[in-house]
């Protein structure tokens, strides 16, 4: 899971917080991103791992979610 969560830190940071320290428990609220900024992750998400969400999917897996939790969701949808 490091390889993918590793990806995802660091797309977290290019568009939210370029530099910023990103820990395995913060959520995108916790990195001070609002509502459009969650729709911009779930569509890097989607290309940047090659993988195509539903608004479900986005509601239940990536709004509420820690950076670790979301890493994992996506180890186990065979994403990487």
């Amino acid at each position: 899971m490091d390889a993918t969560k590793d990806k995802l830190i660091r797309l977290l940071q290019e568009l939210l917080n370029p530099g910023a320290e990103i820990g395995d428990d913060d959520t995108l609220e916790d990195l001070g991103a609002d509502s459009l900024d969650i729709v911009e992750v779930g569509l890097a998400i989607e290309d940047d791992f090659d993988f195509k969400m539903t608004d479900d999917d986005m509601a239940k897996h990536v709004e509420t979610t820690t950076v670790a939790q979301i890493a994992a969701w996506l180890e186990e949808k065979g994403v990487k």
